[in-house]
């Protein structure tokens, strides 16, 4: 299960949630990326710079393949390349059934939830960039994934139990 969605959507609460309860393996592609042991990748990270999208797609699919329980991948895709790359390369890495959530919240509901959390890089100027880069790049990615038949849609305003039964749903119909 791939998870995306705009700031404070809960794509990490979810993530973790779902792991916790059914034995899954998570990850944040966030994370994975600054864990990864590869110097190449460290360098363009620690400089500001963005990956190159196959890269980034086979970190996810390396991490996806180690597991031997489902996985459910937080914040992937968020650029239409990545969703295009990731259907692409699924086959080689026997990914023959996954499902993207996109979970949906509005600009007031996002701002109001990443302020309320409180992290230090959760300044509005930062979630002004970020909302602004969710609609930029990650929208059309989740448009993709509806054109390919495994978008799923949730409505993240509601409570937490709410969502992460709706989640649960969609991960056993898949």
């Amino acid at each position: 299960m791939l998870i995306t969605g705009p700031p404070g959507a809960g794509k990490g609460t979810q993530s973790r949630i779902l792991a916790s309860r059914h034995g899954w393996h998570t990850f944040s592609i966030g994370q994975l990326l600054r864990d990864t042991a590869d110097p190449e990748i460290k360098q363009r990270i620690d400089a500001g710079n963005l990956l190159p999208t196959e890269h980034v797609t086979r970190l996810v699919m390396e991490e996806i393949q180690r597991q031997e329980v489902s996985v459910v991948v937080d914040g992937f895709p968020r650029r239409v390349d990545q969703s295009r790359e990731f259907d692409r390369v699924a086959p080689d890495y026997d990914i023959d059934t996954y499902t993207v959530v996109a979970l949906q919240v509005d600009e007031e509901e996002s701002w109001q939830r990443v302020k309320d959390r409180g992290r230090e890089d959760d300044e509005r100027a930062s979630w002004e960039h970020r909302w602004d880069e969710y609609y930029q790049h990650t929208v059309p990615a989740i448009e993709h994934a509806r054109q390919g038949g495994v978008l799923t849609e949730i409505d993240g305003h509601e409570d937490i139990e709410t969502v992460t039964q709706a989640l649960e749903r969609t991960f056993h119909a898949a």
